[in-house]
């Protein structure tokens, strides 16, 4: 197994054939929405031929980025069914398709095909066990995984699920962690700070922690605020994404006070929110990566994170606490002990770019993943 994220890529050699991307969606979002524009444009920028194949398209960032994207769309199947259905209509292109194919979802791919997280591993951490569907997915992941000559991973632990879970080969796994876009630095001053709070309406006196998350639940949101409120001096929880159920909405502290928790909704632009927190807080169950991890120490915020949490390992531990979801006790001893550094102004991250211990920036990322795609 190569890791080959810790050192810059070298160049990659003159190649007039296209780059095929497979992926799920095209479109801006979080996540591996984001992580599918940074490789898209970061080949562009590396005056590559960039050709899409997706499930879903916006067609004005197409335009916008001077990208040749072609819609699949699955919205007629049953949801449960939409992976099979791309994998099964993607594998029916590939003959026709000259030049390097890159798979960014479980579809196949001649080339490489970039691993994010696999089922099985979401169910071993979850304790869950296979259903019918389940099993589906599994089925097209294994598929997926086994077709190309090679797999980059998003992490070592992703990796070695790889190997212990689908039986991949280690010689053909890569390891390469995830870029992240240029946009992340951290706030000029003190200054600059206060007036992203205020364009948040967070209080500019007060600790703040950021809690980002689309999917609530699946990132231990609910353990989190029932620590917090356990708390006798809390901090503000920022929640930013979709709104919370109505029990996180009506949280009271143990003496009738409202929870200090304050609902952000969506926001585009989640450098302001890095830069205006002192800490982010993420709580998954399973995370193979966590963009959010190198996101926030980039824009000098440190973190306090489940500590199976895969960004772990690329990110200099000290600006990190740890906690286990599983223990409502730890996760109160890591907030507390984190809202002790902010009050004593010793939370700040002095070298976000050394903090991170890889290039993270999307062409370097494209190089070395076409690197490993052509070698």
């Amino acid at each position: 197994m190569e890791n080959v994220s810790q050192h810059h890529p070298g160049p990659v050699g003159a190649n007039p054939l296209p780059v095929h991307l497979f992926v799920n969606n095209f479109k801006w979002g979080g996540g591996m929405e984001r992580f599918v524009m940074d490789v898209s444009t970061g080949v562009r920028d590396l005056g590559r031929d960039v050709r899409v194949q997706a499930r879903k398209v916006d067609a004005r960032v197409a335009r916008k980025l001077g990208i040749a994207v072609q819609a699949h769309p699955v919205w007629a199947f049953p949801r449960r069914l939409r992976t099979w259905t791309l994998h099964r209509r993607i594998g029916r292109l590939l003959p026709g398709l000259a030049g390097v194919q890159i798979a960014l979802a479980t579809v196949p791919a001649r080339d490489l095909m970039v691993c994010a997280g696999t089922h099985r591993g979401y169910l071993r951490r979850t304790g869950r066990r296979p259903g019918l569907f389940d099993r589906l997915q599994i089925h097209v992941e294994h598929a997926s995984y086994h077709f190309p000559r090679r797999v980059v991973s998003f992490s070592r632990l992703c990796a070695r699920e790889l190997t212990e879970l689908y039986g991949v080969a280690e010689d053909r796994i890569t390891v390469l962690y995830p870029p992240v876009g240029t946009s992340f630095t951290p706030a000029s001053d003190e200054s600059e700070r206060q007036r992203h709070r205020r364009t948040l309406g967070l209080p500019e006196q007060g600790v703040v922690i950021l809690f980002p998350s689309t999917g609530h639940s699946r990132k231990g949101l609910d353990p989190i605020c029932d620590a917090l409120v356990r708390m006798s001096s809390p901090p503000i929880l920022a929640i930013a994404g979709n709104p919370p159920g109505h029990r996180r909405q009506g949280l009271r502290m143990p003496d009738g006070r409202p929870a200090p928790i304050q609902f952000l909704g969506y926001i585009e632009d989640m450098e302001t929110a890095y830069r205006a927190a002192d800490f982010t807080i993420l709580g998954s169950t399973y995370e193979p990566f966590g963009m959010v991890g190198p996101e926030s120490v980039l824009c000098g915020t440190g973190l306090v994170f489940e500590e199976g949490i895969g960004c772990l390992e690329a990110v200099d531990p000290s600006v990190v606490t740890t906690f286990s979801i599983r223990d409502r006790d730890s996760i109160q001893r890591a907030i507390a002990a984190s809202v002790e550094l902010a009050r004593k102004g010793l939370h700040r991250v002095g070298d976000p770019a050394g903090t991170v211990r890889y290039d993270p920036r999307p062409t370097s990322y494209a190089k070395a993943l076409l690197e490993v795609a052509e070698g």
